[in-house]
């Protein structure tokens, strides 16, 4: 009994000692732990701080440079020039051998006027030079100016308001190219030509300029009396020229400085008491001779169109 007393007392004994020990030993242990711990949080390898990249500014573009307007150089305006003689003799030339002589005798004497070629086969003059006749005689020029070619025209159509008349002939001639003009034409160069001289063969001629167009006369009361002493009737488009134009002169053309008929000639302007005003004839305007003119080739009378 003794015995195992003694037995339960090493027992014991040993068991705290070793009790003790174990703590010891975890003790050492944290603190070694601990210690590695703090050695690490010391010596450890510190991480490398991230270097700043640098901020990639876009280049700069050039900024357009302004580009000077580069405005049109103004063009002058082309100054109207009188026309040469030169210039009138060669419009005079080129047209001569296209105008013709008209006439007609009657018991009262021989009648004459002027025409022109405004297509070939057909001859345009006013309704007062051929009055009533159904036949006219027709002298054309020739290249020999003391020579000319007598034919026979038949009137067709005639028109009264705006003085015209279609004479057909059977005679090869080029024509004269025609133009409307209108008021934007006012100061343009024309000339004139026609048997106001009485020589057959032989046309005379005058230069001046547009004075006026009047694109819608009333001739039922303006003063417009054509060179035979008729008054036109109706409403037409007339222009007014400074080039002189006398008795016989009616029916011709009015060329432009390009050598386009432009109207026929039939007028001027006459004052109250009855006097002509100078410088102020009048061309039926061919945009008038147009609206007609294939009736007039169909003998129509076109004088209430």
């Amino acid at each position: 009994m003794k015995f195992f007393f003694i037995s339960l007392c090493f027992i014991f004994l040993f068991s705290c000692a070793e009790q003790i020990d174990i703590e010891a030993t975890i003790d050492e242990r944290a603190k070694k732990i601990a210690h590695e711990i703090l050695n690490n949080r010391l010596t450890s390898t510190p991480q490398p701080t991230a270097t700043p990249q640098a901020i990639t500014m876009p280049t700069p573009q050039p900024t357009a440079t302004p580009q000077a307007i580069i405005m049109p150089t103004p063009q002058p305006t082309a100054t109207p020039q009188a026309i040469s003689s030169t210039d009138t003799q060669t419009l005079y030339n080129e047209a001569r051998k296209k105008v013709v002589r008209i006439s007609f005798t009657t018991g009262n004497g021989k009648s004459e006027g002027s025409g022109w070629i405004i297509e070939n086969g057909w001859v345009i003059t006013n309704e007062h030079v051929v009055n009533t006749q159904r036949f006219v005689t027709i002298e054309f020029p020739q290249e020999n100016r003391l020579e000319y070619k007598r034919v026979t025209g038949e009137v067709k159509g005639v028109d009264t308001k705006r003085d015209l008349a279609a004479i057909k002939i059977n005679y090869s001639q080029e024509p004269i190219p025609t133009r409307e003009v209108n008021i934007n034409d006012i100061g343009e160069q024309i000339v004139t030509l026609g048997y106001s001289a009485g020589n057959a063969g032989v046309p005379s001629t005058h230069s001046g300029v547009i004075t006026y167009v009047k694109e819608s006369i009333d001739v039922d009361t303006d003063t417009l009396t054509p060179f035979w002493g008729q008054n036109l009737k109706g409403k037409i488009s007339v222009i007014v020229f400074d080039a002189d134009a006398d008795p016989g002169d009616s029916g011709g053309p009015l060329i432009d400085s390009q050598g386009n008929a432009i109207g026929v000639v039939y007028g001027k302007l006459n004052t109250t008491n009855g006097k002509a005003v100078t410088g102020q004839q009048f061309a039926t305007n061919i945009v008038s001779v147009r609206e007609v003119w294939e009736d007039l080739k169909k003998g129509m009378n076109t004088s209430n169109k």
